[in-house]
């Protein structure tokens, strides 16, 4: 799955142009507009700077690390959340970073995309962020793109009511292009609401690999972006970035690696990587040199894919009617305690499955639109339907180092407390400024 909407990139290949033949008419239609924003060179050049808070519009990345969250703000840079005390968290402020989509963060380094450069930053004091390297040209699918007008750092939204006539070849389109500016038919679907999210991880995971949740961050299972031991992991599309931190603010690139397929989503677990892809997932083993080695391929039909691993099973949510392609919309889990056969063992039907994590016996699986659902796995046998709340929706969700659940949808990011309760309790929210 498209963990984030690259509108300088991929969002053309969604227009669906078709012409209608009727008689002549207008019709009046609510579009949500994005109108491209440049930057001069010696404005991309300066370093992340750290600014007081600001209304949370089109969010991306969300991380929790230690008492903190993480979240993107698409394209502009990372909202910085106190989450000392999860029922009353607090925004605290916000790192300029201009062209960023992805982050992630171990041993108080913060590692983000500048566009195609990476940066680091020392996060000790997370009131006082400080860029302490720059590496050039690292992401080639973030390249900048230059004009005239300056370097297109991103886009900013607002509403516009236009009158096209039905004879005109945008009318049926919910997504084109105008003068360098993009609209979205705003009551088609809401931008917000898929114009989301990555991250890296689960508690289960940090347990496991032997970091504490004071050095490791922990995130959803939309990720682009991770780290396993000394190497950081970057997914570009069709190719794996390694990248080595053992000397954490001098990163320094290792290897590129192909990866079959549109590859959306990376998740590390015991010494692999699970990456979803369009059409399968790949697992990789990277305990030997850090250079992920290839494992085995599981094949599925097209479609949106988060993959997420407890090591014994691999757990993957596939949404069709998407970008992705495909229609179908199911849980599937795959014993994975022979890395080299991976084999399907359940499949359970799901409306719109987004990101997902494991806490127990328990998956907690985003419905978009719908909500979440809690679903328990009795693996080898079939899965059970525990709980469905649709008061929100969810599109990602992962397991702070609080124990609290934390879910992100169109209007803001929801968390949930699991201390003595069969179901998760709702005990706070952040609500996100929409355009």
């Amino acid at each position: 799955m498209k963990a984030i909407f690259y509108l300088s990139v991929t969002i053309l290949g969604l227009f669906t142009m078709h012409s209608c033949v009727k008689d002549t008419c207008v019709h009046t239609k609510k579009y949500l507009h994005y109108e491209p924003v440049f930057i001069t060179q010696e404005e991309f050049d300066a370093p992340a700077e750290y600014t007081l808070a600001r209304p949370m519009e089109n969010t991306g990345t969300i991380y929790a690390y230690g008492s903190y969250i993480f979240v993107n703000e698409f394209q502009r840079g990372i909202h910085i959340i106190d989450n000392h005390n999860p029922q009353s968290p607090n925004v605290k402020g916000f790192i300029e970073i201009p062209g960023n989509t992805h982050f992630t963060v171990k041993s108080n380094m913060l590692y983000a995309n500048k566009l195609e450069d990476l940066v680091v930053l020392d996060i000790t004091d997370v009131d006082q962020p400080l860029q302490v390297n720059r590496i050039s040209d690292v992401f080639q699918l973030h390249r900048a793109q230059s004009s005239d007008q300056g370097i297109l750092a991103y886009y900013e939204s607002t509403d516009e009511a236009i009158e096209i006539d039905c004879n005109d070849q945008r009318y049926n389109s919910l997504i084109f292009s105008f003068n360098d500016r993009l609209f979205f038919d705003f009551e088609a679907f809401t931008p917000s609401a898929n114009l989301q999210f990555a991250a890296v991880n689960n508690a289960k995971a940090v347990v496991e690999s032997g970091n504490s949740p004071s050095t490791i961050g922990v995130g959803g299972s939309m990720a682009r972006f991770t780290t396993f031991g000394e190497y950081l992991y970057v997914l570009s599309d069709h190719s794996l970035e390694t990248i080595d931190i053992t000397t954490p603010d001098q990163p320094v690139k290792h290897a590129s690696t192909n990866v079959a397929f549109t590859a959306e989503t990376i998740y590390p677990f015991e010494g692999h990587l699970y990456i979803g892809t369009t059409n399968g997932m790949h697992i990789y083993n990277v305990s030997h040199s850090g250079t992920p080695e290839f494992v085995s391929t599981t094949a599925h039909i097209q479609s949106c894919d988060p993959v997420i691993s407890d090591g014994e099973y691999a757990y993957v949510t596939l949404r069709g009617g998407t970008e992705c392609g495909g229609f179908t919309n199911q849980l599937e889990a795959y014993d994975i305690q022979n890395p080299f056969t991976p084999t399907r063992v359940q499949i359970f039907p799901m409306d719109n499955p987004h990101g997902l994590t494991k806490v127990g016996d328990y998956l907690y699986i985003c419905e978009g639109p719908g909500g979440w659902k809690k679903v328990k796995s009795n693996l080898p046998g079939q899965f059970t339907l525990e709980q469905t709340n649709s008061s929100h929706s969810a599109y990602d969700v992962l397991v702070t180092p609080q124990f609290t659940l934390l879910f992100v949808g169109s209007k803001g990011i929801f968390q949930y407390s699991m201390d003595g309760v069969n179901n998760p309790q709702l005990i706070s929210q952040v609500e996100f400024v929409l355009p």
